[in-house]
């Protein structure tokens, strides 16, 4: 058993997952949306093909038994006239992934 923090740009809650699921499921079972953004397993980018993949196939991410995983939506390459209607969500969005320096 490991212990997973799921996040997004906004918040993050902790659980203990069986280290034989598969990402994708751990994600589905805690409510992650998996449409978009870009998932990240303790700061490495993930592929769609990884989701499919169980935490046992990443050992040295599961070494210390403490996992991050993320969801980060870009919000980068919006143009301006996109961003002059950000929400406030979409701003503190940005702010994320510039302070977790997500590109």
């Amino acid at each position: 058993m490991i212990r997973v923090t799921f996040g997004n740009n906004m918040t993050r809650k902790s659980d203990i997952v069986d280290e034989n699921t598969t990402i994708m499921q751990a994600l589905k079972d805690h409510g992650m949306d998996t449409s978009s953004g870009s998932f990240h397993l303790n700061g490495a980018t993930l592929s769609n093909n990884d989701l499919g993949r169980k935490f046992t196939d990443f050992p040295q991410a599961i070494a210390s038994g403490d996992v991050f995983l993320l969801n980060v939506q870009n919000l980068k390459n919006a143009n301006p006239e996109e961003r002059a209607g950000w929400t406030l969500l979409d701003k503190v969005r940005v702010f994320f992934a510039k302070a977790f320096r997500v590109e």
